[in-house]
């Protein structure tokens, strides 16, 4: 016999009531306990109660041949000041009765596990987790866990855009849930209204998930689906016209936004002036974009943060499509190399611009040659070892090159002038990661990552005149070089302590190591060798960033979610050390049931800048450390939302 805490739900068994029943001999005084086998016995019942709430051994006189269930329970309901509910049949639920008739002690019981796709096996971000009336029991994190703490008896409701709600009644001694929802189908518009409508309040900030579907729907410039131009389409991002990259938030500039691929942070985004960026939608598992409010562990960059997640790859069968727009042509293939087990997903992109793009400036542009080529390979490994353990290998490379050539040459009676300019830019970027997660238990969920980057930018100009009269010809040159070669070292360990409800307390630890190279030459001189040989080894400016964060997510009271943290951020380079505190505090309340207000406040450093070239739409820019001649720089935000 289980003895748990209870609830307070007073349901009967009905119909099924007057079915069971207790046939007795002539004696007629027993023991409660006696009864409770003999119902357990016959109709495998099980009652549950704690031991201090009723007294088993109490004697019951039964002067009827047969004893229905509701009659015996009504018995000890009366007898020993208690409530029941038969809300979980065949479980009966008993509990003690307060003053106002309600259960003192509520039976809680912890539920965790990961919610997927039933189709692929694929994990999902940001499901929400309800109890019957509606209320917000949790939401899966980035690895499409949960842990949340509910009333023994209640149901529970997983809810996920895109797919079928379904509806949990867990058994009583079962914690542990994977959850498998289906792909809804499309059905006919129903109208649903209720005279009190309950709200999802989450609280970090404007930052939410981007709707992977409206995405893929989502083409850009020359029929490339652009995750950027989703994200520029946002409140206080500056929308920007095509040609142009990075992301301008709240006045910010591209430099200043986080951008995490897997975790690892990325540099450059975007592709050829913004025509595509690096992200390929079936690649795409989730975006989130954090406008304000940024979570403590998140740091490094001042104005936001763009984290996004790729596919594990289908776990049951195998998925393939070739795509073709004006810009490119892209391939993806996904599926299981052991089934239910190890999946793998591999995205692939070419880009076709040369093809026409040469011909047109050869015609109708004054470029004498141009020459423009992107590329991107990314492929993911997930292997789910067993229930509590899971890897993740993933990789991508991809670049860029834009070359154009141009001549202006002009004459009258003497003198003859030829000008030719020619221009090289490039970029590039390579990373390797692997993440390791582990559920210790049923509150607790663990999480190690390691990776390594490289990025390169490189732009080279080179400048031509002659002139040419009767009496001779005389040339000059110029040649300017701009270079970064960035190669970062991460390590990081992340866990996450799930409290009473859906309140969540994450810490951890982060360890960035950078070799930043950056270079800028001038020659009066043009030499046609490579660009790496022209400019030779460049000692690397070495550095490390580190931090340890801790948060608290709740939304214990009814009225107020909030999240709150702390972040202490070092930074070492050349014999200088930056230190900085980074409190966070986000808060959300709805004041009335259509007014809702969000305050955040956040204060972040950032070890890293970017020396722009405003004259050109492409990243031909260097990245440079803090310094002692280049201090850290440091911001306080202050925001506050009113939405009806």
């Amino acid at each position: 016999m289980l003895a748990v805490f209870c609830s307070s739900l007073t349901f009967i068994v009905g119909a099924q009531n007057h079915e069971v029943f207790l046939e007795f001999d002539k004696k007629n005084s027993y023991t409660i306990d006696e009864i409770f086998d003999r119902f357990e016995s016959k109709y495998q019942l099980v009652f549950s109660y704690s031991p201090d709430v009723i007294d088993v051994s109490q004697v019951l006189d039964i002067r009827d041949d047969d004893l229905q269930l509701l009659d015996f329970l009504k018995k000890i309901e009366k007898s020993q000041s208690i409530l029941f509910s038969t809300a979980t049949y065949p479980r009966i639920l008993l509990f003690r009765k307060t003053e106002e008739g309600r259960a003192e002690d509520l039976v809680k019981a912890r539920r965790y596990g990961y919610v997927m796709d039933e189709l692929t096996k694929e994990k999902l971000i940001g499901a929400l987790i309800l109890d019957e009336e509606g209320d917000l029991l949790g939401i899966t994190d980035q690895n499409g866990f949960y842990s949340t703490v509910v009333n023994i008896e209640s149901s529970m409701l997983f809810s996920y855009i895109g797919y079928d709600t379904k509806i949990v009644i867990p058994k009583e001694n079962q914690e542990r849930f994977d959850i498998f929802l289906k792909t809804g189908n499309q059905l006919k518009t129903v109208l649903i209204t209720t005279s009190n409508p309950k709200e999802v309040i989450l609280v970090e900030g404007q930052q939410g998930l981007i709707d992977i579907d409206k995405l893929r729907n989502t083409v850009g410039f020359l029929g490339e689906v652009n995750a950027m131009q989703v994200l520029r389409k946002k409140a206080g991002i500056q929308s920007g016209a095509e040609g142009q990259t990075g992301l301008y938030v709240r006045g910010g500039s591209p430099d200043q936004n986080l951008l995490l691929y897997n975790g690892i942070p990325i540099y450059e985004m975007s592709h050829v002036a913004g025509v595509s960026s690096i992200l390929q939608a079936d690649d795409l598992q989730s975006i989130e974009l954090y406008k304000n409010g940024i979570p403590a562990r998140f740091g490094g960059r001042l104005s936001s943060v763009v984290n996004i997640q790729s596919k594990n790859g289908n776990k049951t069968h195998y998925e393939a499509n070739v795509g073709l727009s004006l810009s490119a042509i892209n391939a993806h293939i996904d599926g299981p190399l052991i089934k239910d087990k190890v999946s793998y997903n591999i995205n692939a992109r070419q880009s076709t611009l040369g093809i026409y793009l040469e011909p047109i400036a050869n015609t109708s542009l004054d470029y004498e040659d141009l020459g423009v080529n992107y590329y991107d390979f990314s492929t993911h490994i997930h292997a789910q070892l067993n229930p509590n353990d899971q890897l993740n290998i993933f990789g991508y490379k991809g670049g860029d090159r834009i070359s154009f050539d141009t001549s202006i040459s002009s004459e009258n009676d003497d003198s003859q002038f030829l000008f030719t300019d020619r221009n090289i830019i490039s970029w590039s970027t390579e990373l390797l990661g692997i993440t390791y997660e582990k559920v210790l238990s049923e509150n607790i969920l663990a999480q190690f990552n390691t990776s390594m980057s490289k990025y390169a930018i490189s732009s080279r100009g080179s400048y031509t005149s002659d002139r040419i009269t009767s009496g001779g010809s005389a040339r000059s040159e110029l040649e300017i070089i701009s270079s970064t070669d960035i190669e970062d070292r991460n390590l990081g360990l992340n866990i996450d302590y799930f409290t009473m409800g859906s309140d969540k307390i994450s810490f951890g630890y982060q360890y960035q190591s950078h070799q930043y190279r950056p270079a800028l030459l001038q020659s009066a001189l043009i030499v046609e060798d490579e660009l790496r040989e022209r400019l030779g080894d460049q000692e690397p400016i070495p550095t490390t960033e580190q931090a340890l964060y801790i948060e608290y997510r709740g939304r214990s009271l009814s009225w107020l979610n909030w999240n709150i943290g702390l972040r202490r951020s070092w930074f070492s380079t050349e014999g200088v050390n930056y230190k900085n505190w980074e409190p966070r505090v986000s808060l959300k309340t709805s004041l009335t049931k259509h007014l809702t207000l969000r305050g955040s406040y956040n204060r972040t450093a950032q070890y890293v800048h970017m020396l722009t070239n405003p004259g050109s739409g492409f990243p031909a820019d260097l990245w440079v450390p803090s310094t002692a001649a280049i201090p850290a720089q440091t911001v306080n935000h202050y925001s506050l939302n009113v939405e009806l």
